[in-house]
């Protein structure tokens, strides 16, 4: 087998935004004590996984939430741009509530197609898909097997781990669930030889069990 790579997907934990219910994207706020908590779940559930590496988002709240997850193992812990939240442009810091009836929220909840950043001068699912899976591409080449960590954002995973189980980046939003803070998915990667395409299968979907 030329590949056998098995990715551990965590969003991070709950922030002081969350709590606010305030849009959290591009922006960041640090985590609260129970999303710190959360993190420290998250490391105790994880910790007979031997990760031979880490990657997050750049966005100090998956980076602490990364480093709480590790605690005092030496696993190599990088930085990767393209794995960030989607940016949702003027809308960043902004009461979520207060856009409930707001057409192009309701789009952003519920049909990514639809949703336009022409108003809020965000960034597209499309966009956010591309370079996420660029993320995913560019480890796979790095790696051959082994177990990863991956931490980063609710919008950015959801939309992720779905295509890579087979959907399109246009229906994720129809037929999936938000991802719990610190919840936990696994995707395998099989590739048996360079000639072949490699082959995603989802394990785990937003597990949570640590949490209760």
């Amino acid at each position: 087998m030329q590949k056998n790579i098995n990715f551990y997907f965590i969003r991070h934990g709950e922030t002081e935004w969350n709590k606010l219910q305030l849009f959290q994207g591009s922006s960041d706020s640090p985590l609260t004590s129970q999303g710190i908590n959360q993190a420290k779940l998250a490391g105790k559930a994880l910790n007979k996984i031997n990760f031979d590496i880490a990657y997050t988002s750049p966005q100090k709240r998956a980076v602490d939430t990364a480093k709480y997850i590790i605690g005092n193992r030496n696993i190599p812990l990088f930085l990767n741009e393209d794995l960030k939240e989607i940016h949702f442009g003027e809308w960043e810091g902004k009461f979520v509530p207060d856009y409930y009836t707001d057409l192009n929220f309701v789009y952003l909840e519920n049909n990514a197609e639809l949703y336009s950043t022409a108003n809020n001068h965000g960034e597209s699912f499309e966009n956010v898909f591309n370079r996420s899976k660029k993320a995913i591409n560019e480890i796979i080449t790095k790696h051959n097997e082994g177990n990863i960590l991956i931490v980063s954002h609710g919008s950015v995973l959801r939309q992720l781990i779905y295509v890579l189980s087979g959907g399109k980046w246009q229906d994720h939003l129809q037929n999936t669930n938000k991802l719990e803070n610190t919840s936990i998915s696994i995707i395998n990667y099989k590739q048996y030889n360079l000639n072949s395409n490699g082959q995603f299968t989802l394990e785990l979907l937003n597990q949570k069990d640590h949490l209760k």
